[in-house]
């Protein structure tokens, strides 16, 4: 019951921030993730490589730009709480900007 509590807690705090905020400390966030869960980072990048056929590099980048999207997403989704009908269009075209989608 607490983590529900402290996760609660945590989600206002990031509802506040400006969204573009939210997406660099998610970035930091996956960057981060990825030093600290080297057992997890080294599986996924041997089954990369051994189930799709990418070098180590390509392997290397892969993983890591998926951590750092980890990232971002998790700190989207303690983001949820500020979202409203009158704000998530801006923040949809904002996102698509910030990954290079538009």
């Amino acid at each position: 019951m607490w983590l529900y509590y402290l996760l609660k807690t945590i989600s206002t705090i990031v509802s506040w921030l400006p969204y573009k905020l939210i997406v660099k400390i998610g970035k930091g966030m996956g960057h981060l993730y990825y030093h600290i869960a080297k057992k997890q980072r080294i599986r996924a990048e041997e089954t990369i490589k051994e189930r799709l056929g990418y070098s180590d590099k390509q392997a290397h980048d892969v993983i890591k730009s998926l951590f750092i999207k980890l990232g971002i997403t998790f700190m989207e989704i303690m983001y949820m709480p500020a979202l409203n009908k009158d704000n998530i269009r801006g923040l949809l075209l904002t996102g698509r900007k910030c990954f290079g989608i538009l």
